[in-house]
């Protein structure tokens, strides 16, 4: 993980900004205005440190940038070779904004129907889906919004900047077809 000094200059505006956004007490408002301001100041992938470009063959590359100690928040570079996709999951209730830095992500967005935590039941709604191309940027968890998927259905690697409220150490991955969900740990 690299350090704060070590961090893309952005980035450290970023942890910046949101030092400043986390007195609102509505996360709604910190999510747009995060989204907001990642709309502003564009990364480049060529800008970050080539361990962060890291892919994985199974799965998806989940690489952590930083985590703050004074905030909690954390920033990833997911890395998403053509066909590689997350389940439908929520994040265990951090909130999240997602800014695509190259090729093509879909993003889509559950409501619960029926949630029965105690029973590992969930039925869900799927909403419509947000396609995120470079210098696009998405919210993800944010109040109402907890559900999604997000797949790379493109012919080349995609790369997104994860920012969430704090490390996700345990969240719900939903099977759509039964209407269930299990717990999973993260590593």
């Amino acid at each position: 993980m690299a350090r704060l000094e070590n961090l893309h200059p952005t980035l450290k505006n970023l942890c910046d900004e949101y030092l400043f956004a986390r007195g609102d007490s509505d996360h709604g408002r910190i999510v747009t205005r995060l989204s907001s301001w990642l709309d502003e100041h564009p990364i480049a992938l060529d800008e970050l440190q080539e361990e962060a470009l890291a892919e994985q063959d199974e799965s998806y590359a989940r690489n952590q940038l930083y985590l703050c100690p004074e905030t909690g928040v954390v920033l990833y570079l997911m890395v998403w070779r053509p066909g590689q996709g997350s389940p439908a999951h929520d994040h265990g209730g951090a909130w999240g904004v997602v800014r695509c830095l190259g090729g093509t992500l879909t993003v889509t967005e559950y409501e619960i129907v029926k949630d029965a935590p105690e029973s590992g039941r969930a039925t869900l709604r799927e909403l419509p889906r947000v396609e995120l191309e470079p210098g696009s940027t998405g919210t993800t968890c944010r109040p109402g919004h907890e559900i999604h998927s997000i797949f790379n259905t493109g012919t080349q690697t995609a790369y997104s900047l994860h920012v969430y409220s704090r490390e996700i150490t345990a969240y719900r991955a939903f099977d759509l077809d039964n209407d269930t969900f299990e717990i999973q740990q993260c590593h």
